[in-house]
């Protein structure tokens, strides 16, 4: 029994030892959204668009009118989160909110014509921001690393369903 437990021991330590915390996909996502981040940031601050503002502005440029709750889900934040934001926009004058035309409890958010003259800096910003990023890669290399990148979201998206079921 002891020599079982100093076994797995032995194993368990060569593990931690082979798989560093810093060589996991997790880490590297986190650390390149972290360098990206940056620079869309500043490019957004040039433009007077606040970066916390930006997953917003830019889920209602690709779809105008959603509701709040997709909103929300579509940024990946807690509904508070999301009516705090949008008292900010709506008091900028980016977006506004109306009553859901048939279901009462829902409201949906709309860019005013304010918001939607945003567009051209929120491409501009991004335009730049990822021709930073992208210096140095081919095409092919960038294109293998979103298909390798989709095929992981794909696996953890399986897996959770998997753990739902």
């Amino acid at each position: 029994m002891v020599t079982l437990i100093g076994e797995m021991t032995a194993i368990v330590n060569r593990r931690r030892e082979a798989a560093p915390l810093t060589s996991g996909p997790g880490y590297w996502l986190r650390l390149g959204y972290k360098a990206i981040a940056r620079p869309l940031a500043d490019e957004l601050k040039k433009r007077g668009i606040a970066f916390k503002h930006y997953f917003y502005i830019r889920t209602l440029l690709e779809e105008d009118g959603i509701s709040q709750v997709e909103l929300s889900e579509r940024v990946g934040m807690e509904r508070a989160t999301v009516t705090v934001v949008l008292d900010t926009l709506e008091a900028l004058g980016i977006v506004v909110r109306e009553a859901h035309p048939s279901d009462r409890r829902k409201t949906n958010v709309f860019l005013t014509a304010k918001g939607r003259r945003m567009k051209t800096d929120v491409l501009d910003a991004v335009g730049e921001a990822n021709r930073i990023a992208l210096q140095g890669i081919s095409a092919a290399d960038f294109e293998r690393f979103r298909k390798t990148l989709a095929t992981m979201i794909a696996n953890v998206e399986r897996h959770r369903a998997e753990q739902d079921r």
